[in-house]
């Protein structure tokens, strides 16, 4: 956002008639955005897909899943247990194989 009214003329912190107040933020009335443009595609095949398979079908294809896990399928395992558990997070060693920790500090 360059700050430009239109006219050529340049007002501090966005005050430039774009529906913002002098310090950016959103004025009251503000309709703000488009939205997400694919919101209506995504609830129709989400709507599609809850018409299409059934509570039973759901239960079948898990219970496949799961069975394929219990013989030793190991990308049916993963991802029982990720969904069940949540994924495992990300393990970061060193060159020589060490764990490494990392730790994250926020500010305010």
């Amino acid at each position: 956002m360059s700050g430009d009214n239109g006219n050529g003329s340049r007002k501090a912190n966005g005050g430039n008639g774009d529906g913002r107040d002098r310090q950016g933020r959103f004025k009251a009335g503000n309709p703000g955005g488009p939205g997400n443009p694919h919101a209506k595609q995504t609830h129709e095949i989400h709507r599609t897909l809850c018409e299409a398979v059934t509570l039973d079908d759901l239960r079948a294809i898990l219970q496949a899943l799961v069975n394929k896990a219990k013989d030793g399928d190991v990308i049916a395992a993963r991802e029982v247990l990720d969904r069940r558990l949540g994924k495992a997070p990300l393990r970061i060693e060193d060159d020589n194989g060490t764990p490494m920790v990392l730790t994250l500090s926020f500010d305010r």
